[in-house]
């Protein structure tokens, strides 16, 4: 099973902001996400809710808040032609070494809606 990687994501995500004002901005216990934060407490199936606000609010996946990664969603379609079967595969692939591609598919206001 995987570690969850939430306080790295979320040291690199909330580095140089207030974690109480944060926390108010989306209303959410600023102690529970201190905690998250510092790693001494992980959510439970009862803060489901607010991982999932969380999540939203920093533009990120739950995958990528909880585990620090993002999956590459492949897409494939299948047709027949002269009696045999072919299979389309559509899948991401990266040009270069100039970041995840996570990164580039994240919406750009996540960082505007950070409160200071």
């Amino acid at each position: 099973m995987e570690s969850l990687q939430l306080s790295k994501v979320l040291k690199r995500e909330l580095k140089g902001v207030n974690v109480n004002r944060y926390a108010a901005s989306l209303k959410i216990s600023s102690s529970l996400l201190r905690h998250w934060h510092r790693g001494s407490r992980i959510p439970s199936g009862k803060d489901l809710g607010i991982v999932l606000k969380l999540s939203d609010f920093l533009g990120l996946s739950l995958e990528q808040l909880l585990f620090d990664r993002c999956s590459r969603l492949d897409n494939s379609t299948t047709f027949s032609k002269y009696g045999r079967a072919f299979r389309i595969r559509i899948e991401e692939v990266s040009l270069d070494n100039s970041g995840s591609s996570c990164e580039k598919d994240r919406p750009k206001s996540s960082k505007q809606k950070r409160s200071k």
